[in-house]
This record gives C-alpha cells, structure tokens and sequence, in this order.
C-alpha cells in the first residue's frame, strides 16, 4: 500500500510539472515573485498580448529575467514562431551578436550590441541572401567609416565615408552602374565638391518633418485612448511600446523619456529631454 501511495505521489509530481509548463503555468508568460518582479524564464504568447495579433499559441518572445530585467539569449519571432531576432542580454541591454531574420527563415541583419549601442560592421540583406548593405560603427555607437549600399542586382547604390555620425562624402549610383553625383562635405554639414553624373535619381530624397507641430506624433496613440494633449502630460505607445512620456509643450515632448528602439521594436535606450532637448540617458 505505502509503496502504491509512493508511486502516486511521484506520477502526481510529474503531471504538475509537464502541465506548469516549466513553472509558467497554463496562461501566464513566467513567473514573478512576491515583489512583482519578472524572473527566470519566459515564454510570451499570443494569447498572453493579443494586441500584437498573433494565432493564441504562436511565441512571440522567448529568454531569461532576473528582477525584471532580459539576461542571457533571447529570441523574438515572426508569426508562425519563426525567429526574427536572437540576441544577448546583460541587466537589461542589448550586448553582443545579434542576427535578424526575415519571415521566410533567411538572415536580414547581422551586427553586434555593446550595452544597447550599435558596435562594429553591421551587413544587411535582401531576402534572397545578396548583401544589401554594409556599414561600420566606432565605440560610442555612431557610423564611422566607410557605408556601401547595393542594388539587387549587385551594382554599387551609394557608397560613402562617416567621422563618428558626420557624412564626409557620398556617391550614388543607378542599377546599371553609372554616375548620378557624388559630393564632399565641410565640417557645417554642408554639401561641397559636387559632381552631377549623366544618370538621374531612381529614388526620391526622404524629407524629414521638424517635429515642431501641435500635433500627436506620427503613429503614436495615448494611453486608453485618452486625448492628445500639445500642452500637457501624455504616455504615448507606438507599435503597443511605451514611446514617449512625459510633459508636452506645443506637441513636442518637452520633460519627460524617450524610448528609442530598432527597426524591429528591440528597446535600445532611453532618452531624457529637459526643456525640449536631449538631456542625458536613462536607465533601462
């Protein structure tokens, strides 16, 4: 009988475990302790952040916390649990490799982190696996040195040289090789030297607005749906990330943080402003 009893409690131990899920449990991410902080390991799902519209089961992101805080490997991925970024973490920032990857499996982005800054040669890709573009970065993570960018079909887009985020020179090209212009340019940013080529511009120049505007952010929404407020407090979300929060003056975020992240919502850093300029970084 006792040993009966035994084997009951000890397939009994088994069942709780395999349906904890590795201690999460049926419909919880991970666990949290009873300071409310986010530990060991965390598996985010549909179901558990259905704003992102993913199926219930589909992963969305997979690592380690410890007080809160990404440690160790962690993957995030596309519908369909297909990785879309692997990356290490250490208390919180990004730091080391990094590999991003198109929906269909094949590498998009290779790089390398130090503590949330972009370091090194980062190489991008097109979905067939060309190099699309190539481009350097010093150790306070800013472009710095040669950048060379690539049509699909192999020919030399644009190719130019940076000094820690300053554009020294650049020259493009269209898909069958030749020369549209090519510049210098001084230390006022200004462009000199300039060559005019035979070829035109296949692509239009991006214009960038001056952010100066009364005006939500572009792709922002307020928390709860509450107004925008140009003169006010406001927690704005963009792509269901905490973007800017803070006081507003005229529509620009004036006394508060700004949350900077990559191309494919990996948080990098956080920005404080003090009287509508940069002030210093926050802590992650």
């Amino acid at each position: 009988m006792k040993l009966l009893t035994l084997l009951l409690f000890v397939l009994s131990l088994g069942f709780v475990s395999a349906s904890d899920n590795n201690g999460q449990g049926e419909d919880k991410p991970g666990k949290t302790d009873e300071r409310g902080l986010k530990q060991g390991h965390w598996i985010v799902k549909g179901k558990h952040r259905e704003s992102k519209g993913y199926p219930p089961e589909d992963k969305i992101e997979e690592g380690d916390y410890k007080d809160s805080r990404r440690t160790g490997e962690w993957t995030f991925f596309h519908i369909g649990n297909v990785p879309k970024l692997k990356t290490t973490f250490v208390n919180n920032k990004a730091t080391g490799k990094y590999t991003k990857y198109f929906s269909n499996g094949n590498v998009k982005e290779k790089g390398e982190y130090r503590m949330g800054r972009q370091m090194g040669t980062q190489e991008q890709f097109f979905e067939d696996g060309k190099l699309k573009r190539k481009q350097q970065y010093n150790s306070v993570g800013r472009p710095d040195g040669e950048v060379v960018e690539y049509w699909p079909n192999g020919q030399v887009k644009m190719k130019g040289k940076l000094a820690n985020g300053k554009r020294k020179s650049v020259e493009r090209r269209n898909e069958q090789g030749e020369l549209i212009e090519k510049m210098e340019f001084g230390e006022d940013g200004q462009p000199t030297n300039i060559v005019k080529g035979e070829a035109k511009k296949t692509t239009p120049t991006e214009i960038v607005g001056d952010g100066k505007a009364a005006t939500k952010p572009q792709g922002t929404v307020t928390k709860d749906g509450k107004p925008f407020q140009p003169d006010g407090f406001n927690m704005l979300y963009k792509n269901d990330e905490l973007y800017q929060v803070g006081k507003f003056k005229n529509g620009r975020l004036w006394e508060g943080k700004f949350y900077k992240y990559d191309a494919d919502g990996l948080l990098l850093k956080i920005e404080k402003y003090k009287g509508g300029k940069y002030h210093s970084d926050g802590q992650m």
